[in-house]
């Protein structure tokens, strides 16, 4: 299934961000519930990685280059965003520019290229990658039951064995170090929600499917890493997916408590 990003935000399903949340404290969740934001500076980052990996650069804009815009003084600004020529040229700008398309600062354009080079060009990648995936699985919707709850997701690419997401991250690193970055951010989480929904919509054991996680390092040298997830962490993913639906149950409910009970800590 196809849809644009309005279209998909406006399904009455919950998603792995919402469930997210939806294990923090009762008042972070009730705060991320109102609120309208849907993107960040990362985020936009990541979407254009995102396109610039999968051949669609068109759908990436880039501001517009302020450097050069001086103060009424004549020196060059320091922020150039706040002052009255800055304004209006972004104003503008973002006023013109279509709807379905993510705008990054102008910086971001050699990192999202030397990155999707990296990409490209990494013989194991070709091999048991891009050899692999299917146009139509890019930003292809999964809708489906878990837990008893509607959620849905759009996988970053794939087909119906496989599936991949790609993580932009300041530091690739060891396997050993990213994959604590994977539990830490919930990373495990996510990919036992999509593994699900995609295995539902095939009739398939969510096991059976491959989950590469590719970190793109968004600092030089830009470092591609691509990962496989072990059935081990796919299990911990859905336990912790199971908590969270349980969680987000008894939030809707009424039944969970705004007030944290005392914990002890332990030595390490």
């Amino acid at each position: 299934m196809s849809f644009t990003d309005a279209e998909y935000r406006s399904l009455k399903y919950e998603s792995y961000s919402s469930l997210k949340f939806a294990l923090e404290t009762p008042r972070k969740y009730r705060k991320h519930l109102a609120s309208d934001k849907y993107t960040s500076k990362n985020m936009d980052l990541g979407t254009a990685l995102h396109h610039y990996i999968q051949g669609n650069d068109h759908l990436v804009m880039f501001e517009p280059d302020l450097s050069g815009i001086r103060t009424k003084s004549g020196v060059v600004a320091k922020e150039p965003k706040a002052t009255d020529e800055g304004k209006k040229i972004l104003a503008e700008f973002y006023a013109n520019a279509p709807a379905d398309v993510v705008i990054v600062p102008p910086s971001s354009e050699y990192a999202l290229c030397a990155l999707t080079e990296n990409y490209q060009n990494n013989p194991y990648i070709q091999e048991n990658i891009i050899s692999f995936c299917k146009p139509e699985f890019t930003e292809r919707v999964f809708l489906g039951d878990l837990f008893g709850l509607p959620v849905k997701c759009k996988i970053d690419g794939g087909c119906e064995s496989m599936i991949v997401d790609y993580k932009t991250t300041a530091f690739c690193g060891v396997a050993e170090a990213f994959r604590d970055t994977v539990y830490k951010y919930k990373y495990h989480m996510q990919a036992g929600i999509y593994s699900h929904l995609v295995a539902q919509a095939f009739d398939v054991d969510p096991l059976s499917l491959k989950y590469y996680l590719v970190a793109c390092e968004t600092n030089d040298p830009y470092d591609i890493h691509p990962h496989i997830l072990d059935a081990g962490i796919i299990k911990d993913g859905m336990e912790l997916a199971k908590t969270a639906v349980e969680r987000y149950k008894a939030y809707h409910a009424g039944t969970l408590s705004f007030h944290l009970p005392i914990t002890r800590l332990t030595a390490a």
